[in-house]
């Protein structure tokens, strides 16, 4: 599917809501004014509309401080890392992409869920073990 296509798409998505919104809209303002509450009509869509405004802006702030703070911290851990371990010595001399690159990748090593490649010993197998030496064996 083309870009073309997916704009197509989406645009008519966006009349269609739109005019659903406005028929809604409209069938409850007569319905209002025929049984003559046209004010409570105005202060039920103005509650409304202010309550969606509210939670939509604190949702909004709370997903991007979120998103501001899990990026800053990102590049506060590997920029530490690299600052440690340049001022330890263990890395030799090299360019500026260099020592980012073995930055990230000392980070990754560090942070992996495969610190080793030895098995890890299953329940079963420490039951057995741990039976073994209880009869001597």
């Amino acid at each position: 599917m083309g870009k073309r296509t997916q704009k197509l798409i989406l645009l008519v998505g966006g009349l269609l809501l739109g005019i659903w919104l406005i028929c809604r809209i409209g069938a409850e303002a007569f319905w209002f004014r025929e049984v003559g509450y046209t004010q409570v009509f105005w202060l039920r869509l103005g509650t409304k509309a202010l309550i969606w405004t509210i939670v939509t802006l604190l949702s909004a702030f709370f997903l991007l401080s979120n998103l501001a703070l899990a990026e800053r911290l990102k590049h506060e851990k590997q920029e530490a890392e690299g600052s440690r371990q340049w001022a330890e010595g263990r890395r030799g001399r090299g360019d500026a992409e260099t020592r980012r690159r073995d930055s990230i990748l000392q980070f990754k090593i560090q942070n992996s869920k495969f610190k080793t490649l030895a098995p890890r010993p299953s329940p079963l197998t420490d039951f057995s073990l741990a039976a073994a030496s209880d009869f001597g064996i």
